[in-house]
Formats: structure tokens, C-alpha cells, sequence
């Protein structure tokens, strides 16, 4: 967030928190020192947030953020913000933008962050210009937390942490909901066994592996994945995987939410 240009690019699934991970982001930016100018849709107003400039378009009358981009990149503010990549010439104007001296932050709906850079793609955004423009995405999914009144311990076994890749000394219990409630029903959670929700998170950074096969004009999901895993990139299942040995959360909700 203190760079000076290149893109920022955030994802998640439809419901996934995408607006929250946004805001909580532009919260802890430095917004007193720079200029921040969010491009944002009339009919579909964002939580306003101090020190962010808004320039707005309306989708109604069919524009779009290309339509404000080149007004807004004139008044030469240091940061531009828009939410949504909506469209191929939007998207491809805040990737030139990106490389030039703006620091960009948008997103798009995907699976996860390398999926994140196949739609940019898939949006007719030339390899090069991705490859070049984008320097960090950030995936994120909700989780429920495990309810602090009636989760229930149990002794893992070592096939099961092998699994996780989690050592017994880092877990020596793992929770889960109760089975069974018996005659009495958590009050705090109403029996659901879970009770408010955490952020699971993988942060792509770009390195020159992962920018190669970009342009290499046949991008593959799965060489993607193995460039950034030895670039040394921790993935949402290995936060998640966190999150259970810490006891936040359950297997059977880590699963539930990476089926998805």
C-alpha cells in the first residue's frame, strides 16, 4: 500500500467479504500524505471513506470507469481506487495507469489469486500489460469460527496431521462442533456449534516466474500455482490450515469453505 504506482489486486467469491477486505485496506493506508480518488458506480454507492476522494459513473446510462479514468488520472492523485473491474477497456486503463505513476487498487471475482489473473486475461487485457501492471493479489474467504462455549476438543490422529502438514506439537487437540447437544443448547450460538466468522487470506506477489508464463500465451492454472508455491506464496488452505491447528476453526468447515 505505500508503493508508488503498480496494480493491487483484490478477489473473492460473490459474498466472500471482497467490500470489507477493501475498506479495512484503504483504512490502514496513509490517506493524510496522498491523494486517493475512488471511481465508483452512482447506483451502487461504497462505504465512504475519509480521505477518499469520490468520482463517480453512472452504469445506468451505460457508463463505465473507463468513461471517469482519463478525468480522474489527469488531476494526478497518487492513489486511484476502483472496485470493480467491469469491463475490457476499463480494466485494461487502470493496467496502463498502474504503469505509470499511480498506485491502482481494484478487483475481480475469482476462486482464488492466481484465478484472479486468468480473468484479467479472460477480459482481453494483453499478457504484457498484466504481466507488467499487477505487483500483489490478494484472495480472501469467510470461515465461521468455532463457537468458545461449546467446541469440542479431540485427539487428532498422525495420519490426519500429516495430512495438514501440522506437527503434534502444534496441535496436541483439534476442535470441532459438538455431535450432539444433548438436552442443552449452546445459548451463546443456538446449537449451530459456530459463531461469527474470520478472513481466510493468500497474498500472490508477482515474481518474473509467474510474469513469464503469463505471456507465454497458453497461461495454465496449474503451472501458475507451482511458480508462485516456489516462489514461496501461502495459499488460503494453508492460512486455513492455520486457523484450525489454533483451534478458530473446524476440518469439516476448512472443507465446506474450499468447496466453493
Amino acid at each position: 500500500l505505500q508503493n508508488t504506482h503498480e496494480m493491487i489486486l483484490f478477489s473473492a467469491l460473490p459474498g466472500g467479504g471482497l467490500t470489507t477486505l477493501i475498506n479495512i485496506s484503504l483504512e490502514s493506508a496513509d490517506r493524510y500524505m496522498r491523494d486517493f480518488v475512488s471511481v465508483e458506480d452512482a447506483d451502487l454507492p461504497d462505504p465512504e471513506i475519509t480521505n477518499v476522494d469520490r468520482r463517480r459513473y453512472d452504469s445506468t446510462a451505460g457508463e463505465r470507469p473507463a468513461d471517469v479514468l482519463p478525468t480522474v488520472s489527469r488531476t494526478q492523485p497518487d492513489v486511484i481506487v476502483c472496485r470493480n473491474m467491469v469491463d475490457s477497456q476499463s480494466a485494461k486503463m487502470l493496467c496502463e495507469l498502474a504503469l505509470k505513476d499511480f498506485l491502482v487498487i481494484t478487483s475481480i471475482g475469482a476462486r482464488d489469486s492466481l484465478e484472479a489473473l486468468l480473468r484479467v486475461l479472460i477480459m482481453k487485457v494483453p499478457p504484457e500489460l498484466v504481466a507488467g501492471s499487477v505487483s500483489t493479489v490478494i484472495h480472501g474467504r469467510l470461515i465461521r469460527k468455532l463457537c468458545d462455549h461449546c467446541k469440542t476438543p479431540y485427539q487428532p490422529t498422525n495420519e490426519l496431521l500429516k495430512k495438514l502438514g501440522i506437527s503434534p506439537e502444534r496441535a496436541e487437540n483439534l476442535y470441532r462442533a459438538p455431535q450432539s447437544q444433548g438436552e442443552t443448547v449452546c445459548a451463546a450460538c443456538d446449537g449451530i456449534g459456530y459463531r461469527g466468522v474470520i478472513g481466510i487470506y493468500e497474498i500472490l506477489h508477482m515474481n518474473p516466474d509467474v510474469q513469464k508464463i503469463l505471456v507465454s500465451g497458453k497461461p495454465n492454472i496449474d503451472a501458475l500455482r507451482k511458480a508462485a508455491r516456489k516462489a514461496g506464496m501461502h495459499t488460503g488452505i494453508d492460512h486455513g490450515k492455520v486457523l484450525v491447528a489454533r483451534g478458530i476453526t473446524s476440518i469439516e468447515e476448512l472443507q465446506r469453505v474450499l468447496k466453493k
